[in-house]
C-alpha cells in the first residue's frame, strides 16, 4: 500500500489524462466507452416491377391474340406489393398505349397454375470449405422446397467448375430433399454460373407450367464458364424462363448477377447472412407460388409477329416499369 500512495503528480496527470480519453467526453450517456453507432437508415419507400412470364395459348387456340403477364411487384424491403389494381398499370406495345378497358389485372394469392422450379446450388471451393454455410444453404432449400403445392416439380442441379442434374424434374419432396443433402464429389471447383443456368434453362424449357430458375452462388462467374452472359440471357429470354438470383455473402461483384436476374424476368437479392438466406428464399416462394398480378389483354400485333411489352406500376407516387418481348401466335 505505500508504493501505491507514491505515485507521482505526473504519473497522476499521466493517468487521469488516460481515462478522460478512454470516456469520449462522457458522450450521451456519461457511461463511457464508445458512443453508440446511429441506427441504419432504412431503405427510401420503393416498388419494383417485374414481369416474370408472358404466356399465348398458340396451341389450344391457333391464331389466339390473348396475351398473359405473370408480373411480381415487390417493395423496397423485397416483399409482395399486393394493394394494385389495373388502374395502376400502364400497358403499351412496341411503344403504343394499349387502352385501359381492353386491359384485366388481378392479384392472385394462390396462383392456379402449377410452377416448374429448377433449383440450382453452389457447390464451389468457398462453400464447401466453410460447413456452417454449405449446411445453411442446404437447409434453406430444403424449406424453399417444402413450400412447393402438391401439383408443383423441381429439380435439382449442383454446380461448382462442372455441373449436373442430381434430382430430375420431380414433385415427391423427400426425393428432393435427399438429393440437396447428398453428397456430390465435384463440389470444389470454380464457380461456373453461366454454365449452370444454361443448363437449368434447357432443362425447363419444355414445361408446360410456368416456370423459374432459382440459383444461389456466393460468388461471380469465374474462368471457367463456356457460355457467356449474353448467351445465356439471350437463351433464357428465348425460352421465356425468369432467373431469380440469389448472392450469398460479401461478393461486391454483383452487377453481373443483378443483370442476369433483371434481364430474364427474374429477381436479384442479396443475402449477406444465412438468416438473410432464410428469408430470401421465402420471399421468392410467395412471389413465384402464391402474391402475382395476372394482367391479361389482347394483342394487336400481326400473326408470328415479335412484340416489346412494357408494364409500369404506380401507386402512391412511386413508381416503375419492366420490359419484356414475346412473339404473337401464327
Amino acid at each position: 500500500m505505500k508504493k501505491i500512495r507514491r505515485i507521482t503528480s505526473r504519473a497522476c496527470i499521466v493517468l487521469c489524462f488516460v481515462l478522460a480519453a478512454c470516456s469520449g467526453g462522457g458522450g450521451d450517456g456519461g457511461g463511457g466507452g464508445n458512443p453508440t453507432p446511429p441506427a441504419p437508415t432504412p431503405p427510401a419507400p420503393a416498388i419494383g416491377v417485374q414481369v416474370n412470364q408472358i404466356t399465348t395459348d398458340c396451341t389450344a387456340v391457333p391464331g389466339a391474340t390473348e396475351v398473359t403477364a405473370f408480373v411480381s411487384v415487390i417493395d423496397q424491403n423485397g416483399y409482395p406489393v399486393t394493394a394494385m389494381t389495373k388502374d395502376n398499370f400502364l400497358l403499351t406495345e412496341d411503344g403504343i398505349n394499349i387502352a385501359p378497358d381492353k386491359i384485366t389485372a388481378s392479384f392472385i394469392q394462390e396462383m392456379p397454375i402449377p410452377v416448374s422450379v429448377s433449383i440450382v446450388m453452389d457447390y464451389s471451393k468457398s462453400i464447401v470449405d466453410n460447413p456452417t454455410v454449405l449446411k445453411g444453404m442446404e437447409a434453406s432449400v430444403i424449406d424453399f422446397v417444402n413450400t412447393l403445392g402438391d401439383d408443383d416439380e423441381a429439380e435439382i442441379i449442383k454446380f461448382s467448375l462442372e455441373n449436373q442434374v442430381v434430382q430430375p424434374w420431380t414433385s415427391d419432396k423427400q426425393l428432393l430433399t435427399d438429393a440437396i443433402t447428398a453428397a456430390w464429389p465435384p463440389a470444389g471447383g470454380n464457380t461456373s454460373v453461366y454454365d449452370a443456368v444454361y443448363t437449368a434453362v434447357t432443362e425447363i424449357t419444355p414445361a408446360a407450367n410456368r416456370k423459374a430458375v432459382v440459383i444461389l452462388t456466393d460468388g461471380r462467374d469465374h474462368p471457367g464458364s463456356v457460355v457467356s452472359l449474353d448467351d445465356v440471357i439471350t437463351y433464357a429470354v428465348g425460352g421465356d424462363v425468369p432467373v431469380f438470383v440469389i448472392s450469398l455473402g460479401d461478393e461486391p461483384r454483383i452487377a453481373e448477377l443483378q443483370r442476369l436476374a433483371a434481364e430474364t424476368g427474374g429477381i436479384f437479392y442479396k443475402a449477406s447472412t444465412l438468416d438473410d438466406l432464410d428469408t430470401v428464399y421465402a420471399q421468392i416462394a410467395t412471389i413465384i407460388q402464391l402474391n402475382q398480378y395476372v394482367i391479361t389483354y389482347d394483342t394487336a400485333a400481326g400473326a408470328n409477329a415479335p412484340v416489346t411489352l412494357t408494364v409500369k406500376g404506380t401507386l402512391n407516387g412511386l413508381e416503375d416499369a419492366d420490359t419484356k418481348q414475346f412473339v404473337r401466335c401464327p
